[in-house]
């Protein structure tokens, strides 16, 4: 018989590029057979985290932060183009039978997005072609807790589907929803920032992510506004936002 932890294995093993989220902060991509460090890899239909372009607007790189974009394989930013809609579906696969609000802080971590980005809505379905599909497992790799494939062949097109898969296996609901929240910040097409405790920082889950729960900064959104491989805005203009589900502290 073949769990469902067995499919994801054979599944990454096969043909996928991810940005992955690792517990102990390093970035990783895996490619068949073999693995190799860094956050820049594309396979097949996959994306690679964009670093190509000049960021924008400063000439004082060490007083600034920055954020990448994911890119296509012609190497266009990655972005979502929905046609004649507004919305981009989600669904969730619960293989791990997660406590309910485990389930619940994971739909939190996609719909905060609704109050930061200007696109489009994120709206969960049950059908299975949804744009997002979001698989919780007990385990995604060792030393992994989250991952993201991001389907995108070209800009004219724009990024068809993406997946992200989550490791929660003694994760409580505040972890839960900033792990979900950083994997969805990709699935939109947003790489990694280089700002210490951004939600799209690659070394977020070592800043006890647990304690509360870390929204969207101006940062994260400027990177989607700006549609650029890089984007830079000054370190002491960083800000977090405001979103649904806010906890103090």
């Amino acid at each position: 018989m073949i769990t469902p932890n067995q499919t994801l294995l054979s599944f990454l093993a096969v043909a996928f590029s991810l940005t992955l989220f690792h517990s102990a902060g390093a970035e990783t991509c895996v490619e068949a057979g073999d693995a190799e460090t860094g956050v820049s890899c594309e396979h097949g239909d996959g994306v690679r985290a964009g670093h190509g372009a000049a960021s924008e607007g400063h000439d004082d790189p060490a007083r600034m932060v920055h954020i990448h974009r994911m890119t296509c394989k012609d190497g266009a930013v990655a972005r979502w183009k929905p046609v004649d809609r507004d919305l981009v579906t989600f669904k969730v696969n619960d293989w791990a039978g997660v406590p309910l609000e485990i389930a619940l802080a994971v739909r939190r971590g996609v719909l905060q997005w609704n109050r930061v980005q200007p696109f489009y809505a994120m709206w969960e379905t049950a059908k299975d072609e949804a744009d997002i599909t979001i698989e919780l497992f007990d385990d995604v790799l060792p030393g992994i807790v989250g991952a993201t494939k991001v389907k995108c062949r070209n800009g004219q097109e724009g990024i068809r589907k993406a997946y992200v898969f989550m490791g929660l296996r003694g994760v409580g609901a505040v972890e839960a929803q900033n792990m979900t929240a950083h994997e969805i910040g990709h699935a939109m097409g947003l790489g990694h920032s280089d700002r210490s405790h951004d939600l799209m920082d690659a070394r977020l889950a070592e800043k006890n992510i647990d304690e509360r729960t870390i929204c969207p900064s101006n940062l994260d959104r400027a990177g989607l506004i700006a549609g650029m491989h890089s984007y830079s805005i000054p370190e002491d203009e960083w800000s977090e936002m405001e979103c649904w589900g806010r906890t103090s502290g």
